[in-house]
């Protein structure tokens, strides 16, 4: 019983590491790809 606890609390805790580093980095790639989406598009026209 306790060890299925600490299993469920080392989830929760993976769970809040897994949001904290990875709303900031998809922020970032979705500003990336938009960087990247004008980059290819000057590459088309120019």
């Amino acid at each position: 019983m306790r060890r299925r606890e600490a299993g469920q609390a080392t989830l929760f805790v993976w769970f809040v590491w897994f949001v904290v580093i990875f709303q900031p980095a998809r922020r970032m790639s979705i500003e990336l790809a938009r960087e990247g989406g004008k980059l290819a598009h000057y590459e088309v026209s120019g």
